[in-house]
């Protein structure tokens, strides 16, 4: 082995091996010396040396199971140490090809955290939940970590919609840009305990990921490639039990026979239609009889016209390689992913490079980058062309005779307007752009073998860019229009040209810094007692800056240009013009945080564990200073194996844990003091107006969070079988909620008199 190191114990004397593993070196006239070889990734070996001419070493490998450790973001804890409710994974054991994000791979593979997703379609973020909630109408989606940085979701989504259990999050969530392949392990965090570093925000659970990092050793290229092809659903499929053309006009028949009295909104389409045009006489029944009987034989494969069967790829090449001095680790990631529903396309690019340094034993820096990129387009919302071809009759065609798109009728007030699906999904679109970059620097000092000192910086952008477009010729600008056409638009109309074009643009800027010194100190004639110890403050800092807006009479077959109407002959038109302005947002959201971890352990008995931190935040106001909010937790590890050693065969680990922990949450878009939205000029009030946009709450709090939890580790059979039964109990305390002003109701009562009385 090449680049091994070879010094006299002792001293400061040695060399490196060669290409071949051979060395040379001078050592002083002893009879007997200790050589010790080291080698990262191998256990350190020590020879004794006794005049040999030449030695012939053999270093084993040091395996370190992922169980052994703990990774917390902050800490790296023993795991038989550990008084936390931690479930770790390493991300080999759940890859899942066909998969290209992590929160979908984790689903079914941790306990206590449940993923749910309701939509099928390519890119979209499930909802995670671990151990519930403890908010109710706040952000309930679990903190991520990476590196022991905080990651943030790329546009800000309300609590309301992300909670909402029908809101299909297409954006993406916070690690939605990271490559899988990228990923070592992964480490979810349950209890208070785990949690109470990271403060008010960590009261859903934590998810810290580590990536990859480099080895010693030549350079090694590795390429990763997945192909997944995805079927669309057909009318053959076994779990699709829908109707044919032909079974679907004999239900009608024998509603028809029955008497059925159909509501007046209905849509009159297929055979109803027909009979309704035989009732009205507008054709015969020879008529009648004759498109029934096509429709039977139309049957129309609704799956077929808006879904596809999706060829799907990830590719990843990495570089892998270093000295004991410089280790790195870089990757280039593409992920194309085909939906099966037309039109959905999802595109991401990813690059990371991750370099760790040892300037002296003493001195050691790390540095990473990672960038993502993505171009998605898929269908507008409202259009679902899944939920179409499940609900709809095939004895509706889709084309008429000269292949052009077939259209009904779908009433809308007094009117009717033609709806073909077909022709929605051709005249509209959506699309997003997104791109991201984080840089982390760390720098570690070690005075001395017992305490270190590190500091970490991370600064992070993101931008993201969402246009969605509606055609003139669709059913939704029908809508607006009030015109089946452009030719039919009159006064009423709220746009009388063209189409209507969304533009949602975010940028999402945040910085950290980290300050944190710890110490792991043994003492005692056994070296039977230990302090570990982490002492740190930190400051965080996000702004987000958002716009959108909402413009109608957009034309992009004309160059992309806006159509010019006459206001004064289009008056609904105008009035909407006059009220739709642009919302900008501008958020700067601040914390400062100071926090404290100490362990005692002794021997192999026991370990007992206290945390603290406080977190103040500027959503408090001028009384920010006055609301912090203290996050603690207590826990401890017993470890009855110590009371049976060698008294039995079965039990290779036996340990009882229990914590108890207080932590808070904090919601946007609170405040103790009134918040006025300052206005544009008013031209009715002849000024600048303004409007109050949050009513004060001088007792407004933080939410606290307090969980208890109790578990036990065990291993028997020489670990051939293993597992933690826990149970825990969660409460929230002033928590708040959205509640609706009652409405002042009168009740009249009539009182009869009796005459006499």
């Amino acid at each position: 082995m090449p680049g091994v190191t070879v010094v006299l114990k002792g001293t400061t004397t040695g060399v490196a091996t060669g290409i071949a593993g051979d060395f040379v070196i001078t050592l002083p006239k002893r009879d007997s010396l200790i050589l010790v070889f080291s080698f990262v990734g191998m256990k350190t070996k020590e020879v004794k040396w006794k005049g040999e001419t030449e030695l012939t070493v053999v270093l084993e490998e040091e395996v370190n199971e992922m169980e052994e450790v703990v990774v917390t973001g902050y800490q790296v804890i023993n795991r038989r140490k550990s008084t936390s409710a931690v479930s770790s994974v390493k991300m080999e054991d759940i890859m899942i090809p066909g998969v290209s994000t992590l929160d979908k791979m984790l689903e079914g593979q941790i306990p206590d955290l449940m993923v749910m997703t309701n939509s099928g379609e390519s890119g979209v973020a499930p909802k995670i939940r671990i151990r519930g909630t403890s908010t109710l109408i706040g952000n309930r989606e679990p903190l991520w970590v990476v590196d022991g940085v905080i990651v943030q979701d790329p546009v800000q989504i309300s609590p309301d919609e992300l909670n909402d259990p029908d809101y299909i999050n297409r954006i993406g969530n916070a690690i939605s840009g990271i490559n899988p392949q990228d990923i070592e392990r992964i480490d979810v965090l349950k209890d208070a305990s785990a949690t109470a570093l990271y403060g008010t925000k960590a009261a859903n659970g934590v998810i810290v990921i580590t990536t990859k990092r480099g080895h010693v050793g030549e350079p090694q290229i590795s390429y990763r490639g997945t192909a997944t092809l995805k079927l669309r659903p057909r009318y053959s499929d076994w779990n699709i039990d829908l109707m044919s053309a032909k079974e679907r006009l004999n239900v009608s028949r024998e509603l028809a026979e029955a008497g059925y009295q159909y509501a007046t909104s209905v849509t009159w389409v297929g055979y109803e239609k027909l009979l309704q045009e035989l009732y009205n006489r507008t054709i015969t029944y020879e008529e009648f009889e004759k498109q029934v009987a096509y429709l039977g034989e139309e049957n129309t494969d609704w799956f077929k016209l808006l879904t596809r069967d999706a060829f799907s790829s990830s590719h990843t090449v990495s570089v892998t390689g270093g000295t004991e001095k410089i280790r790195y680790y870089s990757s280039v990631g593409i992920n194309i992913e085909e939906d099966v529903v037309k039109p959905n396309l999802d595109r991401r690019y990813t690059g990371t490079l991750n370099l760790d340094m040892n300037f002296t034993s003493w001195l050691s820096a790390s540095f990473n980058v990672n960038a993502n990129t993505s171009k998605r387009k898929y269908y507008q919302e409202e259009i679902a062309p899944i939920n179409y071809a499940y609900n709809t009759s095939r004895a509706i065609p889709a084309y008429t005779g000269e292949g052009k798109y077939s259209f009904y009728l779908i009433p809308s007030g007094y009117s009717y307007y033609d709806y073909n699906i077909l022709n929605e999904l051709e005249n509209s679109s959506k699309r997003q752009e997104g791109s991201a970059v984080t840089f982390r620097a760390n720098l570690d000092v070690k005075p001395w073998e017992w305490l270190k000192i590190s500091t970490i910086l991370s600064y992070s952008v993101a931008n993201t860019d969402i246009e969605g477009y509606w055609g003139t010729k669709t059913y939704h600008a029908a809508l607006i229009r009030r015109s089946a056409d452009e030719a039919g638009a009159d006064k009423t109309s709220g746009m009388p040209r063209g189409g209507e074009l969304t533009v949602d643009k975010s940028k999402n800027k945040s910085y950290m810094f980290r300050l944190q010194a710890d110490l792991n100190r043994y003492w005692g004639a056994e070296q039977q007692h230990n302090i570990n110890a982490s002492v740190g403050m930190e400051t965080n800092s996000t702004k987000y800056d958002a716009y959108k807006n909402i413009t109608r009479g957009y034309d992009p077959e004309r160059g992309k240009q806006f159509i010019v109407v006459d206001p004064t002959v289009y008056t609904s038109y105008a009035n909407w013009m006059s009220e739709n302005v642009p919302v900008v947002t501008d958020n700067l959201s601040n914390m400062l945080s100071w926090y404290g971890s100490v362990s005692y352990s002794y021997g192999n008995w026991f370990t007992v564990n206290a945390n603290i931190r406080y977190d103040g935040s500027n959503q408090f106001g001028e009384r920010s200073n006055d609301k912090l909010l203290p996050i603690w937790s207590i826990s401890f590890n017993y470890n009855v194996m110590e009371h049976f050693k060698g008294g039995q065969d079965w039990f290779d680990d036996l340990r009882l844990k229990m914590s108890y922990g207080y932590q808070g949450n904090m919601l946007d878009g609170q405040s103790p003091v009134a918040i006025i939205s300052k206005k544009p000029y008013d031209d009715h009030y002849g000024e600048y107006v303004s409007s109050i946009t949050t009513y004060p709450n001088p007792d407004l709090k933080w939410e606290s969070t307090a969980m208890f939890n109790i578990g036990v580790d065990f291993q028997l059979f020489n670990g051939r079988l293993g597992g933690t039964v826990e149970y825990y109990s969660k409460k929230t305390s002033d928590m708040l909620y959205d509640y609706a002003v009652p409405t002042p109701t009168y009740v009249y009562k009539k009182i009869a008199a009796n005459v006499g009385d």
